[in-house]
């Protein structure tokens, strides 16, 4: 049981870290999905493309683009 629990739990990255896009739909509980039609639609959080086309998002800047959608009821 004790198992379980520890792979329910999330990672916990640094500001700084550099997230990978399977990464950052576990981290926001969201499908990769839902991240490419947000790059579609031009509302995901920023990324930096590397060369090689790959994406990462810094998780400080990803906190950042999460306090700017809260809406506090």
């Amino acid at each position: 049981m004790l198992s379980i629990v520890l792979a329910m739990e999330r990672e916990s990255y640094r500001d700084d870290d550099m997230l990978s896009r399977v990464q950052l739909a576990a981290a926001l509980n969201v499908s990769t999905r839902t991240i490419d039609k947000w790059i579609a639609e031009g509302t995901a959080p920023p990324y930096t493309r590397l060369p090689g086309g790959m994406l990462r998002w810094r998780w400080g800047d990803v906190l950042e683009w999460l306090r700017q959608r809260r809406i506090d009821g």
